[in-house]
């Protein structure tokens, strides 16, 4: 089952939209009717395939909604099914002339299950990437230590991430301009190098029935644990730098907890996209899941624990970390060469150059 919701813009104002009829449904082609589903695969038309059936029976003519002239010959010409327009305009209470156009989408209602003989799993719509939204502001509001955090906090949702995130979203102007507004003057430009971004998406745990998918030295495990991810095409921003902030963070706070590395092929997040743009110093990081864009997801039922634990613990400890860093950046017991932390002018009197007669570097 599905739902329609979302916005429509009338005239000078805008609203949230409830679901205007019951929930519409895009019916499967009987399998008599296509017989090589099984072998080819379901590639349906977009266009003349996935028409939820309120709206494909209205065009067929056995409904009223279909799209067709509308009676007011002066309204502009109709874009929208005409019965549909009409109920909508019937839920807002105003005209369908009033509506002049709409954000509407349908989407899974079926609820987020826990399953599994044990209750291991949570079976749910939208893991990706809810599930990071969710951890990243439940460690935000209860994460110990706000008074006295000389840093600002910050957690950053993005819509569009998967079609869009370049255009309309990280990879807009919004997050610099958002960024230098809690900032003044020059202070955004010391800022940045010593913040850390978080990038938080889900990861690919290793597939019981595909396991042959994943490299041997590669297998993110469903119940390991967030999987801080790697990749050497760079289509992940984490370097040995934001990795060990990161991981330090979770041991000071927790030594048991558990952290994964994952290193193979795959798509990218917005951490590079957002890397590049504002200049932040970046790890990638995400809860493993089964299934990835599906319709229903797969995780691990202790997976929004396991990330609420690992945000609280980076809220908690990195301005600690990030200033022993700067104190002391060749004693910190996990980062041994910040090079970028260190003035050039320095940079002799701290790192002998073998066999050199002089400690001056020109």
């Amino acid at each position: 089952c599905s739902r329609l919701s979302g916005f429509k813009v009338p005239e000078y104002s805008a609203c949230r939209t409830q679901p205007p009829f019951r929930p519409p449904q895009v019916p499967s082609l009987a399998i008599h009717l296509n017989r090589t589903v099984n072998d080819e695969g379901f590639a349906p038309n977009k266009e003349n395939h996935l028409a939820p059936n309120p709206l494909a029976a209205d065009a067929s003519g056995a409904g009223d909604a279909g799209p067709g002239p509308s009676d007011d010959t002066s309204a502009p010409p109709q874009r929208h099914p005409v019965g549909l327009l009409a109920r909508i305009a019937e839920k807002l209470g105003c005209q369908p002339a009033d509506i002049l156009d709409w954000d509407l989408y349908l989407a899974d209602t079926q609820p987020a299950a826990v399953t599994g003989l044990n209750g291991d799993f949570v079976s749910s719509p939208r893991l990706d990437n809810l599930l990071s939204c969710y951890s990243a502001l439940t460690a935000l509001i209860e994460a110990p230590g706000l008074e006295s955090d000389p840093n600002c906090r910050v957690v950053c949702l993005y819509d569009h991430e998967e079609i869009a995130a370049r255009r309309r979203a990280a990879g807009s102007a919004l997050t610099l301009h958002f960024l230098r507004r809690l900032s003044q003057g020059a202070e955004f430009e010391t800022a940045v190098p010593k913040s850390l971004l978080v990038s938080a998406d889900v990861a690919h745990a290793v597939h019981p029935n595909y396991e042959e998918k994943h490299e041997r030295k590669h297998r993110p495990s469903l119940f390991g644990g967030v999987v801080i991810k790697e990749n050497a095409n760079q289509r992940y921003a984490t370097n040995c730098l934001t990795s060990s902030l990161l991981r330090e963070c979770l041991r000071l706070s927790d030594p048991a907890a558990q952290l994964q590395d994952f290193d193979m092929a795959c798509g990218s997040t917005i951490g590079p996209i957002l890397a590049a743009k504002v200049g932040l110093p970046t790890i990638d990081v995400g809860s493993p899941i089964f299934g990835m864009h599906s319709i229903r997801e797969t995780g691990a039922a202790a997976a929004p624990g396991q990330g609420v634990q690992l945000f609280s613990a980076f809220f908690k400890h990195f301005p600690a970390l990030r200033e022993a860093m700067e104190t002391h950046p060749f004693s910190f017991n996990i980062i041994k060469f910040p090079f970028l932390e260190i003035p050039r002018s320095n940079m002799a009197e701290l790192i002998p150059v073998p066999g050199a007669k002089s400690s001056k570097v020109t």
